[in-house]
């Protein structure tokens, strides 16, 4: 929209973006789009409070009054003159508050403890309830010792470490606060030992090195030269010592606890002397004594053995008390077993017709199993005739889950008396679906312990078999491409291509040089055509001869010679050239003086005649 002047009476609604001079709104204004003002804005804007809600100090430029940031407050500090005095009532500390008044006192969160004109107060509250006040000291990288005030009332000083020993001193702490000298007064050690240096004597209740208003417990020994007490002790322990004759004289057996020397009773007396009358003073009676031969002759005649019969034996020692058990004799155990079908029993031992160790080869005229047969090891089953399953599919690899092992047939043969075993047959290759007959594979793995189950068709004496059909029914799925290969169809070649074994391929180099990559891995026999359908001397064709060599040379070779078919074929590891079609055309060059085929490099030449056209 143009830049105009504009006046309305009544509401104005702008759905795009507007540019105007001057604009005079009586009613009201919507604007979908925006407004841009280069002069002042006169009036109320409605959403400016909301607007200017969704903004912050970052999108208003500084004037007069700067923003706060840390830096201009260091700086601030850092220009202060060494001589200017900075008064604080209090200063907050990363959200602690610092308090001080006029007599040099400090107090730390709260300021309710404030010092006069005779007390400097350093005070420390802590900020909640639930929080610890503590003071703490410590060297840098060594210990931290603490002095504080928990939230359940307690006034724990801490020492860190295990190492440490808590003392007081005097003679030390005047300036400089030198806290190496001075007498120890009070030492408590890091293993919790007390030390009091003082010694005087305990003359008198107040007057000792140590003085205690209450008890007196211990769960150890006390030791020491006189131990005086003027109220009572008690120890669940032993007491060492003597006591005085004062101290016994008011006590008597009934203050004295029982020992090992027990106080005498009556009762005592009485169980004592009935204690010491034996049978031995008393003469036999209607009641006799007990003795173990009364004992034992009455047991051994109360004991009886039945013998029942039957195999073995069993007798009875009245004068011993012995029971005896024999046990059945061989004769007896062999009068229970006798031969069955297949199986003699003679002297004990149990016989069939032949040896069946774990090293033997059992033989059976026939066998018939109604249920499942499993064998864990190998089946090998040596037939002189022929076998028969009555099953019209024969399955093989019937636990297979996966597709990771070759099936099929294989059989072994040998050409040299055994020597050299051989594999031929045919399977299904895992890798890629394919079906393959074979021969000539020496893959001894086959009748390891356990089997290999894939057949390595990489090895140098697989060989793919022949197949002898009558009809042969199917899709060949390389009819095609093999018929081509032996037509008359060529296909013509204008650029880089790499052959493959019985090619046959029309170049034409019109445009160019062509390189021509012979098949890599060749056999005996393998060949590739190639034949000029333009004229090879004005471009040649670099035959690259992919790892093996050519005319028994490692060179590259360059066909130069124009209007030929020429043959590579791969005879006794090597490529050979051979010249199946000459020069044609009514002035073709005679073969001495035809160009030369020459190898890439120039280090090497072929020179060859070919025949006319």
């Amino acid at each position: 929209m143009a830049e105009k002047d504009f006046k309305v009476k009544h509401g104005l609604f702008v759905t795009d973006s507007a540019s105007i001079n001057n604009l005079t709104v009586r009613g009201n204004a919507n604007v979908t789009g925006s407004i841009t003002v280069t002069g002042g804005f006169v009036g109320g804007y409605a959403g400016f409070d909301s607007d200017f809600g969704q903004k912050t100090t970052d999108n208003l430029s500084e004037g007069s009054n700067l923003y706060y940031t840390t830096q201009r407050i260091k700086d601030d500090f850092q220009h202060l003159d060494s001589n200017a005095d900075v008064e604080f009532n209090s200063v907050n500390i990363n959200g602690t508050t610092v308090y001080g008044d006029s007599y040099g006192s400090i107090a730390v969160n709260v300021s309710q403890f404030k010092g006069d004109s005779t007390q400097t107060v350093f005070n420390i509250v802590s900020s909640d309830s639930s929080r610890d006040a503590v003071l703490a000291l410590g060297i840098k990288n060594q210990s931290n010792h603490a002095v504080g005030l928990t939230s359940a009332n307690d006034l724990v000083v801490g020492i860190s470490g295990t190492s440490t020993s808590f003392k007081i001193k005097n003679n030390v702490g005047d300036t400089p606060f030198n806290l190496t000298g001075g007498t120890d007064l009070f030492v408590l050690d890091d293993a919790g030992k007390l030390n009091i240096s003082n010694a005087s004597e305990a003359v008198a209740k107040t007057n000792a090195a140590v003085t205690i208003t209450g008890g007196l417990g211990v769960d150890k020994n006390i030791r020491g030269q006189d131990i005086i007490a003027a109220g009572n002790v008690t120890a669940t322990g032993t007491l060492f010592g003597t006591l005085s004759a004062t101290s016994l004289s008011a006590r008597s057996t009934t203050d004295l606890s029982e020992g090992d020397n027990l106080y005498y009773t009556d009762a005592r007396v009485d169980s004592y002397v009935n204690a010491s009358i034996l049978t031995s003073d008393v003469s036999e009676g209607t009641n006799l004594y007990y003795t173990t031969a009364r004992a034992d002759s009455d047991a051994k005649n109360a004991v009886s053995v039945n013998d029942g019969g039957g195999d073995g034996s069993l007798a009875y020692n009245s004068s011993t008390g012995v029971i005896t058990y024999t046990g059945p004799s061989a004769t007896e155990v062999r009068a229970h077993i006798s031969g069955g079908t297949g199986v003699t029993f003679s002297s004990g031992e149990i016989s069939i017709g032949q040896t069946v160790a774990n090293t033997d080869s059992v033989e059976f005229a026939g066998m018939t199993i109604t249920g499942n047969l499993t064998v864990g090891g190998s089946y090998i089953l040596n037939e002189q005739n022929d076998l028969r399953v009555t099953n019209a599919l024969i399955k093989v690899a019937d636990s297979n889950s996966s597709d990771a092992v070759d099936i099929g047939v294989v059989g072994r043969y040998s050409s040299d008396g055994g020597s050299t075993i051989r594999r031929a047959g045919f399977f299904r290759d895992a890798t890629n679906g394919e079906w393959y007959t074979f021969t000539n594979l020496i893959q001894n793995s086959l009748d390891s312990s356990p089997a290999a189950n894939t057949i390595n068709i990489a090895d140098s004496s697989f060989q793919l078999g022949d197949w002898n059909f009558g009809t042969l029914k199917g899709t060949y799925v390389g009819f095609d491409s093999d018929f081509a290969a032996f037509s008359s169809n060529y296909v013509v070649y204008e650029s880089d291509f790499t052959a493959v074994n019985a090619g046959r391929y029309a170049l034409d180099t019109t445009d160019g040089i062509i390189n021509v990559t012979l098949p890599g891995s060749p056999s005996t026999g393998d060949y590739v055509r190639l034949i000029d359908v333009a004229n090879f001397t004005t471009n040649s064709v670099i035959v690259n001869r992919n790892g093996s060599t050519i005319e028994g040379f490692t060179d590259n070779f360059e066909l130069d010679l124009g209007q030929s078919i020429i043959e590579f074929i791969y005879i006794n590891n090597n490529w050979q050239l051979y010249s199946s079609i000459g020069q044609r055309g009514p002035q073709g060059l005679k073969g001495d003086s035809a160009d030369a085929g020459t190898f890439s490099t120039q280090s090497q030449s072929i020179a060859f005649a070919v025949a006319l056209g």
